[in-house]
């Protein structure tokens, strides 16, 4: 993941800089392979976002994630021998800027810290309460995320049994239809 976080971050950086797109065109998007840029021409929400060699962003932040999940009782070991490591998956991890993966981590970080044993009940609080302030204003402050968000719960409450959604919000409400069906 270390090697392909590493590969992505140049590739994204160029694209952001310049706008350049450039690879082997494949259904929606330019592909060298290990970098994919996706390309929908005349779509509104267009920005530039690393999807690594993924087919979102969101698919990238979510196989970055595994690794502190499968670490997850040695955070404190990765971080101490593997901090070069750590920081590349970190840039790349941010520079996906998913929605997904802003929110999961914040709840990583607060779980992380609400299950540790190393620090008092009103360091936990205090860590927790400026989390969520810091959340909050990530989530609604920036345009990609807050008005994202707004708009799929918006379209979410309109969803009838039988329909079909692929953004995250109708999806849910989809399964929830599903699972009360079943």
């Amino acid at each position: 993941m270390v090697f392909v976080c590493l590969v992505s971050i140049p590739f994204f950086l160029i694209e952001f800089i310049t706008g350049a797109v450039f690879g082997i065109e494949f259904d929606r998007y330019k592909t060298i392979l290990l970098y994919n840029q996706i390309v929908i021409q005349g779509f509104s929400d267009t920005s530039v976002r690393n999807s690594g060699m993924f087919w979102e962003p969101g698919a990238f932040q979510g196989y970055i994630m595994l690794i502190p999940l499968l670490f997850y009782d040695k955070l404190i070991d990765l971080w101490k021998n593997r901090r070069k490591e750590v920081a590349i998956l970190l840039i790349a991890f941010i520079l996906t800027l998913s929605t997904t993966a802003y929110i999961t981590l914040f709840i990583f970080i607060g779980l992380t810290i609400l299950t540790g044993n190393k620090i008092g009940i009103f360091a936990k609080t205090t860590i927790i309460a400026c989390l969520c302030a810091i959340a909050v204003f990530v989530v609604w402050d920036q345009a990609f995320m807050g008005e994202k968000l707004l708009k799929q719960f918006e379209e979410a409450k309109e969803i009838q049994e039988g329909d079909v959604s692929w953004d995250r919000m109708g999806a849910m409400v989809v399964d929830i239809y599903n699972i009360r069906r079943h």
